[in-house]
């Protein structure tokens, strides 16, 4: 196992990267939350768009193919770097969850539903 960098006070390079994308807190989430999806995803098509075109072009002025995939492959690899990990940008927005009213008020599950109708169904 190896040690933690930089002496975040962690156990190991898992937890320090972790730990250094949530940041300090451990109340933050690791995930990105649904706007920050959207905004990735919009990224992530332009950076496409936009290197696929600069490529086409490219490629077509050098008369060479392999030139316009190296440059999409660029703007594929940018993008992803951009866009995949959960940077804070885009966990401006936490979902705020409903606080839990206690098992007496909240609603039946599905299946505790179907159980109560087969077991009426059986003792009839």
């Amino acid at each position: 196992q190896l040690a933690c960098p930089l002496d975040l006070g962690c156990h190991s390079v898992k937890e320090a990267v972790a730990k250094r994308f949530r940041g300090s807190s451990s109340s933050q989430s690791f995930a990105m939350d649904y706007i920050g999806q959207k905004h990735a995803e919009i990224i992530y098509h332009v950076v496409l768009i936009v290197s696929s075109v600069i490529g086409f072009i490219w490629g077509f002025w050098v008369q060479n193919f392999t030139m316009t995939f190296y440059t999409i492959a660029a703007g594929f690899f940018v993008a992803c770097l951009m866009c995949v990990p959960p940077w804070p940008a885009f966990c401006e927005n936490p979902i705020k969850w409903r606080e839990s009213l206690g098992p007496e008020t909240d609603p039946p599950s599905a299946r505790a539903i179907a159980m109560q109708r087969k077991l009426k169904l059986n003792k009839d």
